[in-house]
């Protein structure tokens, strides 16, 4: 099974990254990246070959469309997160239109899953990216307060950071770093602290927890904070938000990137390759116990 992945990374998530990394430790199975800014669609699907392409909405080019017009493949699998339903369903009209296959769209928010006429729209959450380079400067600071605005700025007893994330409009804070960037950072810190919180979970809230140790929302809104422990309780499958260590099991063992390719797999005729998979996230659960 082959996918071509669209480059459709930004600094506040490395979904197209962690799929193509971990689709490519499954055997019978291979992933490309594709940069078209560097390569057409032409010459990347005709090398390739795929089966599917994986690409977020806003990253469906016209010379994608025209090869598959010419070609019948590949099948698309598109992340339609952000868009409204009435959007998402011109769009399937279109492609389908044109007998263009779609495998399936899907929406990183659950709050975002529409009924189509045709196609499937499932739920993939972003999930912890256990690919990301850990290594840099090592010190201790008792708490990271992650921030997108000025008036999310807090202060502390202690040692403390404001650390403005890839969310933020501009720099502000004593930081500004994307999500790869703070993968490298978390473990410096005793307590993780949220600021913000948009229409669905970061991807850096689970390597946050994944890599780093006390993790938690502090918002301004007391019924925004009451709406956003309700959801981590629903998906974590937890009363007590409190207990670290059963919260970082919890996204180690069914909240990675990993279990997020096999929700992507499991839409495809892939048994056998998500067996592979079962495999990979047995082997890391035993690297990170």
């Amino acid at each position: 099974m082959k996918f071509v992945i669209s480059n459709y990374g930004s600094t506040t998530q490395t979904e197209c990254f962690y799929f193509n990394a971990a689709l490519n430790l499954i055997n019978g199975c291979s992933s490309a990246m594709w940069d078209n800014k560097t390569i057409s669609a032409y010459d990347m699907f005709d090398a390739i070959k795929p089966d599917y392409f994986i690409t977020h909405i806003n990253t469906i080019f016209t010379d994608v469309l025209h090869y598959i017009e010419e070609n019948g493949g590949p099948s698309l699998i598109i992340n339609a997160t952000g868009l409204k339903a009435d959007n998402i369903k011109e769009i399937e009209s279109v492609l389908l239109s044109k007998k263009i296959p779609i495998s399936f769209f899907y929406s990183n928010s659950d709050d975002q899953v529409y009924k189509l006429s045709k196609t499937n729209m499932i739920c993939i959450p972003l999930g912890a990216d256990v690919f990301l380079n850990t290594s840099g400067a090592d010190f201790n600071i008792n708490k990271c307060f992650l921030i997108n605005k000025e008036d999310q700025l807090k202060s502390s007893d202690g040692t403390y950071h404001n650390v403005s994330t890839g969310e933020a409009d501009k720099n502000i804070g004593d930081i500004h770093l994307g999500v790869s960037e703070l993968a490298q950072i978390y473990k410096n810190y005793d307590e993780i602290v949220f600021r913000f919180y948009g229409s669905m979970l970061p991807q850096s809230l689970f390597d946050a927890i994944y890599y780093g140790n006390k993790v938690y929302y502090d918002l301004e809104d007391g019924e925004t904070q009451g709406v956003v422990e309700s959801k981590l309780k629903k998906i974590f499958k937890v009363d007590d938000l409190t207990n670290v260590k059963e919260i970082k099991n919890i996204v180690k063992n069914k909240h990675t990137c990993l279990h997020r390719t096999k929700s992507l797999l499991s839409q495809l005729p892939s048994h056998n390759i998500i067996n592979g998979l079962d495999q990979i996230i047995d082997y890391q659960k035993g690297l990170t116990t």
